[in-house]
């Protein structure tokens, strides 16, 4: 089952929005606190990749002092192996100069204040869509395109481009396993199996 992970160091306010987050996507809605290490929250968040259509991350991680890094310093983290997954930052600052140019990791800013109201929630609505439609198609033609030179490989009919494309894509399905085995997580449940390629046209919607 898909769902989305909604990351905020406030207990009050997993309760309060999750209900809220789960109107708006349409999906179940898994509301956790972060732990004390990014590099072990990032990777939970990795090891669950499979699962997930988005992730949501409050802006102020840090307020209550339990943790020392921000919702921008874990999408940032996040961002190094997981570079197409939707993320959205939830938040009360929704003037989009707040955050730097450098920021832009993060697809769209909601806003906690609109999240009731039924104008705002559409809008919000149509955009995740867009992100999730051209999300399942970048890892659709992935996996196509893996599956068609894996046939070529095994056939040992690749030409030397399609050699080095296949090389990337095998190391890709490799790549955020060994992370999520490299260290340790909250949850261990199946090894990531995402494959990377370069698919320019689509990728670059994705950043729009």
């Amino acid at each position: 089952m898909k769902k989305i992970i909604y990351i905020d160091e406030e207990e009050e306010a997993r309760d309060l929005y999750s209900s809220d987050l789960k109107n708006l996507f349409g999906v179940e809605v898994e509301a956790i606190p972060p732990v004390e290490d990014i590099i072990e929250m990032s990777t939970a968040l990795i090891d669950q990749h499979p699962t997930l259509i988005a992730l949501i991350f409050d802006e102020k991680l840090n307020t209550s002092g339990d943790v020392t890094y921000t919702g921008i310093d874990l999408v940032s983290e996040v961002r190094k192996t997981l570079d197409k997954l939707p993320i959205y930052m939830f938040t009360n600052v929704v003037d989009l100069e707040h955050f730097a140019p450098n920021d832009w990791q993060i697809d769209y800013v909601i806003s906690k204040g609109a999240i009731k109201d039924q104008v705002y929630i559409k809008k919000v609505k149509t955009i995740a869509l867009r992100y999730t439609s051209i999300y399942s198609k970048v890892l659709e033609e992935r996996e196509l395109r893996f599956e068609g030179l894996l046939q070529k490989h095994i056939q040992n009919t690749l030409s030397l481009d399609e050699q080095e494309e296949f090389s990337r894509l095998s190391n890709a399905r490799v790549k955020p396993a060994a992370l999520v085995e490299s260290i340790p997580t909250l949850n261990l449940k199946e090894k990531l199996d995402s494959l990377e390629e370069k698919l320019n046209c689509i990728e670059q919607n994705l950043k729009d």
